[in-house]
């Protein structure tokens, strides 16, 4: 008897040592709190077309820097072309954020690649128009609020702006989360 109790406190000693895995929340669901508490402290993979890379990169610089010294959040960005941003999302990836644009996404939204309806769920986004075209498509095509605007993003030649959002098996959607909050946050008031 007094072996397996101590086996059994071994045991759960080791077991609350050891980091696991636990299994993410969905943050359509818990408080603004518990979608900070989720995300703290995690990496954030992005996916953007390539060309467009190091202009994200760079049109997201004041908001990459404030997230990663408020929340120890670490952005990654990794740059490559539309089909394969749209292969990752028919495989399930983990990824946290992926940029898309008119019919990409579309599809991925009638194919329920993308967690959401998220647009409503921001707090920042109480400072803009989210009834408006330019909040909910994107060349003609309805987001249906799986997907938020890069407001801090360039427009194309044809007005338009990528669009961010989060795959459903996304690794961190507190992460990404608070990052579309602190995007729409750089830029309320003034769109």
């Amino acid at each position: 008897m007094q072996n397996s109790l101590i086996v059994l406190l071994i045991v759960l000693g080791l077991t609350s040592c050891t980091k696991s895995a636990r299994k993410q929340r969905d943050v359509r669901k818990i408080s603004w709190y518990e979608v900070h508490a989720d995300g703290k402290g995690k990496s954030l993979k992005i996916l953007v077309k390539s060309e467009f890379l190091t202009q994200r990169q760079l049109e997201t610089a004041e908001v990459t820097k404030l997230i990663s010294a408020q929340t120890g959040i670490t952005i990654n960005w990794q740059g490559v072309s539309s089909n394969a941003i749209m292969d990752s999302l028919q495989r399930a990836t983990t990824v946290s954020l992926v940029e898309l644009q008119g019919a990409d996404l579309s599809k991925a939204v009638k194919q329920e690649y993308l967690l959401g309806p998220i647009d409503r769920l921001i707090p920042n986004s109480k400072s803009y128009d989210t009834d408006s075209d330019k909040f909910r498509a994107s060349e003609g095509y309805s987001a249906q609020g799986f997907a938020v605007p890069c407001v801090v993003c360039a427009a194309d030649t044809s007005g338009n702006k990528p669009f961010f959002a989060i795959p459903t098996a996304a690794e961190s959607q507190a992460a990404a989360m608070i990052f579309l909050d602190y995007m729409l946050a750089a830029r309320a008031g003034r769109e």
